[in-house]
């Protein structure tokens, strides 16, 4: 046992000590019981319907045909709504309630870009300054060089959905990307950049704006009270502009068009698991190794003492619980939104799960780990 004990603390050196290594010896045996039990349960014989990833393909013509065609037919200078509704109507999508037309902001961009060269380029371009400003953020967390690259590897699966035929029509890989862009240019003392990048990733998919609440409160909490009225303004401009985006939507239902059923189904933990195979990381694991992934990712952000880190932890956690209890299992592309986030976690697990253990045991915490990381300078966006 010692010698295990040794070989882990060697394993953990290289990250900031977790926010567990004072954990109470009951809540550490609860958080790994839990972790367990999440895993144990998926490995049990079950229902496989709960897990089954379905496409949205209605005759052969899928969702991204659907927004294809509506980006073509707003290019040829039709009005969105007519075209998005004629679409939907001729394809049997519903037109009904207002909330199943998405908001024209994509269209109109894809539109004015005329090629898919250039719309495939902005998106490619949008998911590289994603990806670079990520790794510029992690500077604030003081990791060791290895530590740093193996983070940037898991976070590197999250953005593979950018390699998904017909990306560029796909509202949640744009609003994805550029929520992870509003995160890796957030700084304490240089918000603005990422208040608007956040209002943005709203604007492309507005199931993105729990990220403006969740901003919200973390500028709260630190009581930084020009920032959180910066967040608020954003989210009240996004209520504004999607009031008048369902009343325009409204007004394109006719007698006989389909019926959204509504997207309440209570999935719970099945169908988070089932959104976790948006990432690379998780398409060809078994259910139980998803489950076991996923329970680790939210326990190595939660372990992270940074204040960044419990942003990126507190966003990626509340999408989770939103759409647990509201997403179909058509919906599961819903994952994509926090998929670039997530992986972030797992880079992170291996010290809060070395402290949990340990306080399940009842050992002293280890020295050598070094001072919490609670407040390491932030670089400048560059």
């Amino acid at each position: 046992m010692e010698k295990a004990c040794f070989g882990m603390k060697k394993l953990v050196a290289g990250w900031p000590a977790s926010r567990f290594r004072d954990s109470n010896r009951w809540f550490a045996r609860l958080v790994l019981a839990l972790i367990c039990g999440l895993t144990a349960i998926t490995a049990m014989p079950h229902d496989a319907a709960r897990y089954q990833v379905i496409t949205s393909v209605k005759g052969g013509y899928s969702d991204q045909q659907l927004y294809r065609d509506i980006t073509s037919s707003v290019q040829a200078g039709r009005d969105y709504y007519s075209a998005a509704a004629a679409l939907q109507r001729t394809h049997g999508y519903p037109t009904a309630p207002a909330v199943v037309f998405r908001e024209p902001f994509e269209a109109l961009l894809l539109a004015s870009l005329r090629t898919d060269g250039l719309r495939w380029g902005l998106l490619l371009g949008l998911g590289a300054a994603a990806f670079l400003l990520l790794r510029k953020a992690l500077d604030q967390l003081d990791l060791s060089l290895g530590t740093r690259l193996l983070v940037m590897v898991m976070a590197a699966t999250g953005f593979a959905n950018l390699a998904t035929p017909s990306a560029p029509y796909v509202h949640e890989i744009w609003g994805g990307m550029l929520l992870t862009l509003s995160l890796a240019a957030y700084r304490r003392d240089a918000w603005i950049a990422s208040v608007a990048l956040g209002f943005c990733a709203c604007l492309f998919r507005e199931i993105a704006a729990p990220y403006l609440l969740v901003m919200f409160l973390a500028a709260a909490v630190e009581r930084n009270w020009r920032e959180c009225a910066a967040w608020f303004i954003a989210a009240a401009l996004f209520v504004a502009v999607m009031a008048v985006h369902l009343v325009l939507a409204s007004r394109q239902h006719l007698p006989g068009d389909g019926i959204s059923p509504g997207w309440l189904r209570f999935g719970g933990w099945p169908f988070v698991i089932t959104m976790a195979l948006r990432n690379l990381l998780f398409t060809h694991l078994p259910l139980w190794g998803v489950s076991l992934g996923v329970s680790l990712c939210f326990l190595g952000m939660a372990g992270v003492h940074h204040p960044w880190m419990a942003r990126v932890a507190a966003t990626v956690m509340t999408f989770a619980l939103i759409f647990a209890v509201a997403g179909r299992q058509a919906t599961y592309y819903w994952g994509i939104l926090y998929a670039p986030l997530l992986p972030l976690g797992l880079a992170f697990a291996p010290p809060a799960l070395f402290d949990l253990v340990r306080a399940a045991l009842g050992r002293p915490g280890p020295a050598e780990l070094g001072p919490v990381v609670t407040n390491a300078p932030s670089p400048e966006i560059g």
